[in-house]
């Protein structure tokens, strides 16, 4: 009924437009019908773009705390520490395959372009904050790596052989105890996007145990170092 009467209602501006106005009137209600259209549609696509960066990102994450994992279980074999600390590429590659980038695809764009002017307020506030935070950690986390990464291959270049397994091993764990810490901080930011368009998927309910267990284990660990 409802459907019914909107479109008599349609037809009866038109009939007036064309009688009246020459066209004129139908014309402009035409071309606003056309504008809102458009207008629902780029906003569609801006939120598409961002629900792609976010996602992007989180996958990377979760793909990250999930490949940190592993490499702790690596970590415990003595036969690969010992290929790791007889073959710096291997130990360079090693290190550098769990680094990870969390790096915006999208949204820069969309913020220059003044597209994000579009979305509601509270949208561009939460989409706001989030990029901010994971940016700043982002640059943080490449800083530590680097720093880390130029400390292991001093020790790797520089400590007698008859310690350079066991110290490796040392600086290797403190190495992905950090990394894991600044993945899981990542992925931490991302997963508290309260938006409606964008769902982003948790870590398997498994993987959240052993993320936990393990650092909570390096944090006992940097606290017996700390004490001795």
């Amino acid at each position: 009924m409802i459907i019914e009467s909107n479109s008599n209602l349609i037809e009866s501006i038109v009939s007036i437009a064309v009688s009246v106005g020459g066209g004129t009137v139908l014309g402009y209600l035409l071309s606003e019908r056309s504008r809102t259209r458009q207008e629902k549609s780029d906003i569609k696509k801006i939120k598409e773009l961002l629900f792609d960066d976010f996602k992007r990102l989180n996958d990377i994450a979760m793909d990250d705390i999930k490949n940190d994992l592993v490499a702790f279980t690596k970590l415990e074999n003595d036969d690969f520490i010992h290929e790791l600390t007889n073959n710096r590429l291997s130990m360079t590659n090693f290190m550098v395959d769990h680094k990870g980038s969390y790096e915006f695809a999208f949204w820069n764009t969309i913020n220059d372009s003044s597209l994000m002017i579009r979305l509601e307020p509270e949208d561009i506030r939460v989409v706001n904050a989030i990029h901010f935070g994971v940016s700043g950690l982002n640059s943080k986390m490449e800083k530590s790596f680097w720093e880390q990464y130029e400390e292991i291959l001093s020790f790797f270049s520089n400590a007698p052989e008859e310690v350079r397994n066991k110290g490796m091993k040392e600086k290797l764990i403190v190495f992905f105890a950090s990394t894991l810490v600044w993945h899981k901080q990542i992925y931490d930011a991302l997963q508290v996007v309260s938006i409606s368009w964008m769902k982003l998927k948790d870590l398997p309910g498994d993987t959240i145990v052993q993320l936990n267990d393990r650092i909570e284990k390096d944090e006992e660990r940097m606290s017996k170092r700390e004490t001795k």
